[in-house]
């Protein structure tokens, strides 16, 4: 992927979409109120790599989507997914935080472009 400038702003020419996991919607309290958002995602991150046959090193940005903070380490959310998948801590990682689960999946689409 090659762009002007290192960062999110600024225009790719050339994007790739090969694969998504998502992880399932979570009550609080529910069977997997116990797991962290954030163990989620990095399961979910591993298994689209594994699913795309890319490796993480090949990987230019992370971005995520969340509803509601659910951890301790939120605010690192799309950072601790991308680095436990194996992405280069030089990638850049952004989160899309919205209340409606289909508003996050645009907006982290859309951010992604």
């Amino acid at each position: 992927m090659t762009m002007s400038q290192a960062g999110f702003f600024n225009a790719f020419d050339d994007v790739w979409m090969h694969e998504g996991v998502r992880t399932p919607m979570v009550d609080y309290c529910g069977a997997l109120g116990h797991i962290s958002p954030t163990d989620m995602g990095i399961k979910a991150a591993r298994e689209a790599l594994k699913r795309a046959d890319i490796p993480a090193t090949d990987i230019g940005s992370v971005l995520t989507g969340n509803m509601a903070p659910g951890d301790f380490d939120q605010f690192f959310l799309p950072r601790h997914i991308g680095l436990y998948a194996g992405v280069p801590v030089e990638v850049p990682a952004l989160m899309a935080q919205r209340i409606h689960p289909i508003g996050r999946g645009r907006r982290c689409v859309g951010g992604g472009h």
